[in-house]
């Protein structure tokens, strides 16, 4: 429960604070307005290495100070735990490993501590060296949650953390992810496609479309 709400408090987070213009309604949302990054440069995914010192001094602010404050003192815990050896298929690892993932991952990229992306790297091998993420089940038509949260969690570190990999780390991670995220993915669309059935996307009362 904790970990879930620091989650929520991570994206609020990137709402308040990164995106400063105002809501635009979908009638006039009709050309694409975002900023072109370049996607050999990384972090890319909400913020850029040219948009980063402004969400630094952002975070410095209130009402994004205490903020902040609170979120560093849950990555100094999540820094200090050990890891867990439970399974992502039959053990409930995905969530747990989704917030303190994204948290530590988040407090590297802007403070440069690199114990906090180490922490995180070990919790992403960890995940990436699973037999597997899916358990596919019928009634869902392929869609899983841990599936979506181990991927999510994974790309921001991947995104954020992205300088303490080396070649090698880089190769292994997409193999991993792709073998673990999205193959089981692509072959739900292709099991579910005469149905014309996607509930990782279309069925928006889900929670794994909304992660």
């Amino acid at each position: 429960m904790r970990i879930s709400i620091f989650v929520a408090a991570l994206c609020a987070l990137f709402l308040l604070s990164v995106v400063d213009a105002p809501v635009v309604t979908a009638k006039r949302a009709k050309k694409d307005k975002r900023e072109k990054v370049e996607r050999e440069a990384r972090p890319y995914l909400y913020f850029t290495p040219d948009t980063l010192g402004d969400f630094r001094s952002k975070l410095k602010r209130e009402p994004f100070a205490s903020r902040w404050g609170r979120l560093i003192g849950v990555a100094n815990d999540f820094a200090a735990r050990p890891l867990s050896d439970k399974k992502v298929v039959g053990g409930d690892r995905a969530r747990p490993a989704e917030g303190l993932i994204e948290v530590l991952s988040l407090a590297y990229a802007v403070t440069g501590e690199k114990r906090y992306g180490e922490r995180a790297k070990a919790e992403t091998w960890a995940l990436l060296a699973q037999d597997a993420w899916h358990e596919p089940k019928s009634w869902n038509k392929g869609a899983e949650l841990p599936t979506a949260e181990c991927s999510m969690a994974c790309a921001r570190f991947y995104d954020w953390c992205n300088d303490l990999l080396n070649e090698e780390d880089r190769k292994y991670f997409r193999e991993r992810a792709l073998e673990l995220g999205l193959k089981p993915y692509l072959a739900s669309i292709e099991q579910y496609r005469p149905a014309r059935t996607d509930l990782w996307v279309d069925n928006y009362v889900t929670n794994w479309c909304g992660v």
